[in-house]
């Protein structure tokens, strides 16, 4: 969607990833839920770098609420990580 994807060729560099930490908990504080995320990335050309996300949200206090909250939250989560991952300065060292 971005134009960054080309078709055909051999790829510069290979990015790949391993989550060292995902948890969640729809009880914080009572009402309160998270979601932690810690991934590592690791590119191609030796490079690698770390990221983390402690997203927190209200989760309600019936359970069938708190649960859907829960999964709604993750995709905010995900998209908090992966914007930290692309805008940190590390990011660019592993495409080069």
């Amino acid at each position: 969607m971005a134009g960054a994807y080309a078709t055909g060729g051999s790829p510069r560099v290979r990015l790949s990833g391993k989550l060292n930490k995902l948890e969640f908990s729809s009880t914080s504080g009572l009402t309160g839920g998270y979601w932690t995320i810690d991934l590592a990335l690791v590119s191609s050309n030796g490079k690698q770098m770390r990221v983390a996300e402690h997203y927190e949200f209200n989760s309600g206090f019936e359970a069938a609420s708190a649960c859907r909250n829960v999964a709604e939250a993750f995709s905010r989560a995900v998209q908090n990580l992966v914007s930290k991952a692309v805008r940190n300065p590390a990011f660019s060292m592993l495409l080069t």
